[in-house]
């Protein structure tokens, strides 16, 4: 996401792995216009779904798409689509680490989310170079009040990760400490987030409202009432 900002490519985010993730990746596809994607990068592993979500988006033949960049996540065989598809960390070794900012206005698109799709048709919302980076720096720096000695967690999956966690976080961050934790957080047990923060030492920790009312529910003890 950062590498498509500094670059000035128009992306959109997608959280590929829940089951709805299908019709968000297939919706921009589909829509046949400028804002088609021509490429696509996702994660391939044992438990990982993006992968097969994007395959299934892209399975009738008819779309724009040119190029689909595969992170392997684990050892196990993926099937790659000759012409289409490239590894990621085989493309990393024909570049090198120069990469000069493209200068941009700041209404110049920056990405386009979708909406869940839970109640319908996902419906993609465009956001502006300028201002949603000013608006996600200027949330962590005054809102989360960052210091030297934080650190900070952002456990949030369709926006405000990204918002929270790597745009507004990279620059505002100073000397803060970022944690980033893929996974459930209920796995092994209902109490797995708050031995991260016991054991890292989190000073900020910021979620969703769907994660707190898990919490909720799983009650003080940390076991499912």
């Amino acid at each position: 996401m950062l590498a498509c900002a500094r670059l000035g490519l128009t992306h959109s985010v997608v959280f590929g792995d829940s089951a709805r993730s299908r019709s968000r990746i297939a919706s921009p596809i589909a829509a046949r216009s400028r804002s088609s994607p021509r490429m696509a990068a996702t994660g391939a592993g044992r438990l990982c779904r993006s992968r097969r979500n994007v395959d299934a988006a892209l399975k009738d033949g008819a779309h724009p798409v040119k190029r689909v960049i595969v992170f392997r996540r684990a050892g196990n065989d993926i099937h790659i689509e000759e012409g289409r598809d490239v590894w990621w960390h085989r493309e990393m070794e024909y570049v090198d680490a120069n990469c000069p900012p493209a200068p941009l206005d700041s209404e110049h698109p920056l990405f386009i989310l979708y909406t869940s799709g839970s109640t319908g048709k996902p419906k993609g919302i465009l956001h502006t170079t300028g201002g949603y980076l000013l608006g996600a720096y200027m949330s962590c720096k005054y809102v989360f009040d960052l210091r030297d000695e934080d650190v900070y967690w952002c456990y949030c999956g369709h926006r405000l990760g990204h918002r929270s966690q790597l745009r507004g976080l990279w620059p505002a961050g100073d000397g803060a400490t970022s944690l980033m934790y893929e996974g459930a957080p209920n796995w092994p047990d209902n109490g797995r987030f708050w031995k991260i923060i016991e054991d890292y030492g989190v000073t900020i920790f910021y979620t969703a409202p769907t994660a707190i009312r898990a919490f909720i529910k799983w009650g003080v003890s940390g076991q499912k009432t």
